[in-house]
């Protein structure tokens, strides 16, 4: 009887044939030593007896033949010119004889490209059980004709290859830069009202010294004298633009004193005026023969004169009734429409869409000047419908 640890040997991987025990496909978990008890008679008396084998697995050596561990039969990118270097690695059992080279179409590198290809000396570190042999490639220039070759490393009955090729284009880095320039300018097209008013908000009084330009007036507002314009004029565009933005307007019939010449009032108000305002309403032509408005247009057209801020009170699909000099000045700077209700709360908040767009056209400063302003004359509501 076999035993192994003080246990019965038992298994598919062993077999009893009389007095022996034969063992086949064999794992590590199979060696060990192994102990043979019996009893025999000798003379009529009966012994035990005991032998014992070690049993200890050596390595299949018929699986260790050679094997290429790089190339793979991969391919790398490389620029016509540069100097291409590459190794090819091969494992094989320990003490083994083994010829390792480098090939193009089954030719030795060194007897076809002469020198400009050079295949190094053949190296081996030693490993557990086996060796790690290493033979070089450098190519020290590459040509447009080594592109697409197979450079194939033997090592006995094994072979691999690698293969060169142009260096492709990096169409996502090429994407990213792109994104990278478009999104900060769509940012600044999408929200620059926005920017624009944050900016002279909080980072313009760091940057800029104020320095006064001699007028006094933010803006001039020209606007037609009728009742459906006056609550706006009068009410809306003071409450915003004055008490909540702190600008300084001037405004025809509350602003100007009694007794002086209205077109003397105009061309000096206007003069002294960062801006104008023009106030437009739809189907409304007489605007156009009033003479403050030829005087508010002349310094809007001449060079370097005020920017003009239209502000149409309503939609006005057709243009074709205005002055000229108005139709110009809309092609070149546009215009802002009124769509709120000056009974709502929203339309008299700062911070809505239409007066932000006002804003970003009012100058960025609104410094007082060293002048004295004309006096206004209080003037309610009532009176301007009245006159």
């Amino acid at each position: 009887m076999y035993y192994k640890e003080c246990e019965p040997v038992q298994g598919k991987q062993f077999a009893f044939f009389r007095n022996y025990l034969i063992m086949k496909d064999l794992k590590k978990d199979d060696e060990g030593k192994y102990v043979c008890k019996g009893t025999y008679t000798f003379r009529g008396n009966k012994y035990n007896f005991s032998n014992s084998i070690l049993v200890d697995l050596l390595e299949d050596l018929t699986r260790k033949r050679p094997e290429i561990l790089y190339p793979i039969n991969n391919t790398i990118e490389a620029d016509v010119g540069s100097n291409v270097f590459t190794e090819c690695n091969v494992s094989s059992f320990r003490d083994s004889m083994i010829s390792i080279s480098w090939r193009v179409n089954n030719t030795l590198v060194d007897n076809l490209f002469k020198g400009r290809i050079i295949e190094g000396n053949q190296t081996n570190i030693p490993m557990e059980g086996a060796e790690i042999f290493t033979v070089s490639l450098n190519i020290t220039e590459l040509k447009n004709e080594d592109y697409d070759r197979h450079f194939t490393c033997h090592a006995g009955e094994v072979a691999a290859y690698i293969k060169i090729q142009r260096p492709t284009k990096n169409h996502a880095a090429f994407v990213i830069l792109i994104l990278l320039l478009i999104i900060p300018v769509l940012i600044c097209i999408l929200f620059k009202i926005e920017i624009v008013l944050w900016y002279r908000k909080s980072c313009r009084p760091f940057f800029h010294k104020k320095v006064s330009d001699g007028k006094i007036y933010d803006a001039y507002v020209l606007y037609p004298k009728i009742s459906s314009q006056v609550d706006f004029v009068l009410k809306v565009l003071p409450d915003i633009l004055e008490k909540q933005c702190g600008y300084s307007l001037f405004i025809p019939g509350r602003d100007d004193l009694p007794g002086t010449a209205l077109l003397n009032v105009v061309d000096e108000t206007i003069t002294q005026s960062r801006r104008l305002i023009m106030i437009l309403v739809p189907g409304l032509s007489s605007l156009e023969e009033a003479p403050e408005q030829n005087i508010a247009v002349y310094h809007a057209l001449i060079p370097d004169g005020m920017k003009t801020i239209l502000i149409e009170m309503n939609k006005i699909k057709d243009y074709s009734h205005m002055p000229e000099s108005i139709r110009y000045i809309k092609q070149k700077q546009g215009a802002i429409r009124w769509k709120g209700d000056i009974m709502k709360k929203d339309s008299s908040s700062a911070n809505s869409s239409f007066w932000k767009k006002v804003r970003y056209r009012m100058p960025p400063e609104h410094q007082a000047s060293q002048e004295l302003a004309l006096m206004p004359v209080p003037c309610s509501v009532s009176q301007m419908k009245e006159a």
